[in-house]
């Protein structure tokens, strides 16, 4: 049976996987850039312009919407642009998705946070996450909450590290951490359009250190590797003073600096192979003569 489904954060690396798996579906993408959607996604989806932090540009949005899929937030690449911390970004905009949804009746909520352990979970990243969490389960929606590791297309920081010559590694690199392809995650949220558990978490097939990643980019990038070590302590400080004036990369760096001293290793449900993904990447960079990172 088709659904109407409203997906936001569409044009980001996993939202074109979502987009790209229900094109069976009549679909509605809020997006901020009605140009970048139309260069990204295809012709039959339906386009609604507007910014989820500016609510006079949402009118309408959930209507006749069945199912509401959220992989909307910050990018995690430290290269963004974005000064506001995640709880200044991700939270209100997912808040005001979840109070829209309720609003016009839709019959399912999905929501895309990350596999959160106790030991990483002390930073705004995290903390942003949680608080779209609590609203979700206090909201009387049928919901799902889904929790990938990180996604391949973040993992690209580690070749963007590689090609500069050589990776940082906060903690020594000796964390542990099965990545996920963002398609293996849009496959696990294409079964929860009708009902499933109220969370599930999804990482890849293949455990890693950070180390071990780092190796994979190098190899991809068919150069020997180089390490730089930084005390996690240390990343964890310099962030906190960061964020005084840029909360974004303040919470990123606070996340990096804890998540680098504990495993984050989530059910192994996912098929796709970061070494594979990794040398794609390097593969499409020489033929565009663009980074691969």
């Amino acid at each position: 049976m088709a659904h109407q489904i409203l997906v936001a954060g569409a044009t980001g690396a996993l939202g074109r996987e979502v987009i790209q798996q229900l094109s069976y579906h009549n679909l509605k993408v809020l997006t901020r850039s009605r140009e970048r959607a139309l260069s990204l996604l295809p012709d039959s989806v339906q386009i609604h312009e507007g910014d989820a932090l500016k609510p006079e540009s949402l009118s309408g949005l959930c209507d006749g919407v069945d199912v509401v899929i959220s992989c909307l937030g910050a990018s995690v690449g430290m290269q963004d642009r974005e000064r506001r911390s995640y709880l200044k970004v991700d939270t209100p905009a997912n808040l005001r998705l979840i109070e829209l949804a309720k609003a016009a009746g839709v019959q399912r909520f999905v929501y895309v946070s990350l596999w959160i352990q106790p030991g990483y979970a002390q930073n705004g990243y995290v903390q942003a996450h949680q608080q779209v969490e609590a609203a979700l389960a206090q909201s009387g929606l049928d919901y799902s909450i889904v929790r990938p590791t990180g996604l391949f297309s973040a993992m690209l920081e580690f070749l963007r590290m590689a090609e500069m010559g050589a990776g940082m590694l906060p903690g020594g690199g000796s964390s542990r951490s099965n990545p996920v392809h963002q398609a293996d995650v849009a496959d696990v949220i294409v079964g929860l359009l009708d009902s499933g558990a109220s969370e599930i978490g999804v990482g890849g097939p293949e455990v890693f250190s950070r180390r071990q990643i780092l190796d994979l980019a190098f190899n991809a990038l068919e150069r020997k590797p180089r390490y730089v070590s930084m005390p996690a302590g240390v990343m964890g400080a310099m962030g906190s003073l960061i964020g005084l004036f840029d909360g974004r990369t303040g919470d990123l760096m606070r996340f990096f600096s804890q998540v680098a001293s504990v495993d984050c290793i989530a059910p192994r449900i996912g098929k796709r192979q970061l070494g594979d993904y990794f040398k794609q990447a390097v593969a499409d960079s020489r033929s565009t003569g663009e980074r691969a990172g």
